[in-house]
């Protein structure tokens, strides 16, 4: 599990793990001394010849000529009280760098996830759920490190500093100093190798019910109006309590295992300082030459208990988060055809007269037949192209490839009549303006969401004025809303109308100025009345670029230039909109 996790962490983080192991050592020998400080103090006080005739210590005292016992006494508790404060500032800046540490590498991996995320193929969204997603970089990422990263740190922290005070305690007395750490180590592993199997499975339960709740919240608040109206509130409440209340239950489970063995161990650590006060007891040293170790021992328990109980609890973490590692390690092994997240915008590739699909296939892995079956055709620079077809005739899927979004698995698609190369899917893809069926609207203002995917001060006041103006939004907005481009649109553009949403959609289309501009079904679910408007925008957006519009009825397409009628992945017809129409009137064909 270490070994994964190490994996797992960039050569700057592993640097920096390596950095802290002398302070480590460092904070270990301070506990060693705040322990044996212990020692010289309880002989003053059992008796003060004594502490003259302790090793280190005692030539110390000999040397310093001071033979009052209360002034030794007094000199002692101040070293030992020095010592300890100095003990427990060493073991908080551990801490806190673990802490810090531990935190920065949520930070990094977390970014790293979402950057792999963003650099995969479109087909990668496809196959999941942006909820379990969400959760991976949310939730499970912080799993790994709470229970994985600050786990393992603790274990190597506490295992030192556990290590260093055995050591000790043998130097003292190896008999007892084995007994006592044989006792701790068996009642500490049996219940580990007793619950070892429940957190690996709870853990893996995590990750999946995890997702499982949020897709409940993100289901039951971004359908709210749908619940509402249906009367549905219950039923999506009651999806979310399943989820939510196994969470509970596996996280109590494996706090639970974590802080099990501290009772169990209060008692036996009682236990045996009666027993080796009582074996002691039996040598004939008395109260004065057993309270120095006696002492000795329970202070090292009092410093070694809560070490051990971490180092305990680190290991039942670790395994607890083996399931939030292995969805990650899982997430990044996935290395599709990449194209890496890079901070420069790609130019645009040169357009001069037209795109060509030439028997470009494609097929989904869970489809029993292709979505695209042979399908060619040609949009020509400043010219219209309507697709048109019944549900599932492949309509979208053409258009993904066109936009550069799948790979066709076979077949080409060119520009120039030269073909796109890998290395160039992004300048082909800055050709396009993309306007979908449902807009997706952030919960922001008007400028940003037209000038979608910018930081605020990367955004372009007048471009995004120009693009509301073209999409014939922008009189709308300057006249009508006092806050203008600055006015909040609400969650998912709860505030405006559809056609308000979709035109704003088209600007947002319209902000980079691409030379083509393509329609996916994207006025569906428009009245006509709204939809015609739309369509009278596209009409002077036409004049001056490139249009592709899919379209759910054939009246709606009657001012393109060419239409394209697809059917089962294939085109069964084309030509000028007016013969297309004639042939296929009367007949459903979308």
């Amino acid at each position: 599990m270490i070994a994964r996790l190490w994996r797992l962490l960039e050569p700057t983080e592993r640097r920096r793990v390596l950095g802290i192991v002398p302070l480590l050592m460092v904070s270990a020998l301070v506990e060693v001394v705040g322990v044996a400080a212990v020692i010289p103090f309880l002989a003053l006080l059992a008796d003060p010849d004594s502490v003259r005739t302790l090793p280190v210590v005692g030539p110390w005292v000999v040397a310093s000529g001071v033979e009052d016992a209360a002034v030794l006494l007094r000199w002692a508790g101040a070293v030992l009280a020095l010592t300890l404060v100095l003990a427990n500032g060493v073991v908080m800046a551990t801490q806190w760098w673990l802490l810090r540490f531990a935190w920065s590498t949520n930070h990094a991996i977390s970014s790293r996830l979402v950057r792999h995320y963003l650099s995969q193929p479109y087909a990668f969204v496809l196959d999941r759920n942006t909820a379990e997603l969400a959760n991976r970089v949310v939730t499970v990422v912080r799993q790994v490190i709470e229970n994985g990263v600050r786990a393992a740190l603790n274990i190597v922290s506490r295992s030192v500093v556990i290590v260093a005070i055995v050591a000790f305690l043998v130097v003292l007395n190896p008999v007892t100093a084995a007994v006592a750490f044989a006792t701790m180590a068996s009642v500490y592993g049996t219940i580990f190798m007793v619950s070892r199997r429940y957190l690996r499975r709870i853990g893996n339960d995590s990750v999946t019910t995890g997702s499982a709740r949020l897709k409940a919240v993100n289901e039951a608040l971004g359908g709210f109006k749908d619940l509402r109206v249906a009367g549905r509130e219950a039923s999506a409440y009651r999806q979310f309590l399943g989820p939510s209340q196994r969470f509970g239950e596996i996280e109590a489970g494996w706090n639970a295992v974590a802080t099990l063995p501290r009772y169990a161990l209060e008692a036996v650590a009682v236990g045996g300082l009666v027993l080796i006060a009582s074996l002691m007891s039996g040598t004939g040293q008395g109260v004065t030459g057993t309270l120095p170790l006696l002492g000795a021992y329970a202070f090292a328990g009092l410093r070694m208990m809560p070490a051990i109980q971490a180092l305990f609890g680190a290991i039942s973490r670790m395994r607890f988060a083996s399931g939030s590692l292995d969805a990650i390690e899982a997430d990044f092994g996935f290395t599709g055809d990449l194209e890496p997240v890079t901070d420069d915008e790609p130019t645009a590739m040169a357009f001069d007269t037209a795109i060509e699909l030439r028997d470009v296939r494609f097929g989904y892995a869970a489809a029993d037949g292709p979505a695209l079956a042979g399908v060619s055709l040609t949009i020509a620079k400043h010219r219209s192209l309507a697709i048109v077809g019944r549900t599932g005739s492949g309509k979208t899927t053409l258009v993904d490839v066109l936009l550069g979004l799948l790979t066709p698995q076979s077949g080409t698609v060119l520009v120039d009549g030269e073909p796109v190369a890998a290395d160039q899917r992004r300048s082909y893809r800055r050709l396009f303006g993309y306007v979908p069926q449902s807009i997706y609207l952030l919960d922001d203002t008007i400028e940003r969401n037209v000038a979608f995917g910018l930081a605020p001060d990367e955004i372009d006041p007048e471009a995004v004025r120009r693009a509301c103006r073209e999409a014939q939004i922008a009189d709308f907005i300057e006249a009508e809303l006092p806050q203008g481009y600055a006015t909040e649109v609400g969650e998912r553009g709860v505030r405006l109308s559809g056609g308000q949403r979709q035109r704003i959609g088209i600007a947002r289309a319209l902000y980079h100025q691409p030379a083509v501009l393509v329609f996916d079904e994207a006025t569906s679910a428009l009245d006509v009345h709204t939809e015609q408007l739309v369509y009278q925008a596209l009409e002077g957006i036409a004049r001056e670029r490139t249009v592709v519009t899919i379209a759910h009825r054939l009246e709606t397409v009657a001012n393109s230039d060419h239409v394209v009628v697809l059917d089962r992945g294939r085109v069964v017809d084309e030509g000028p909109p007016g013969a297309v129409l004639d042939r296929y009137r009367g007949e459903a064909v979308v």
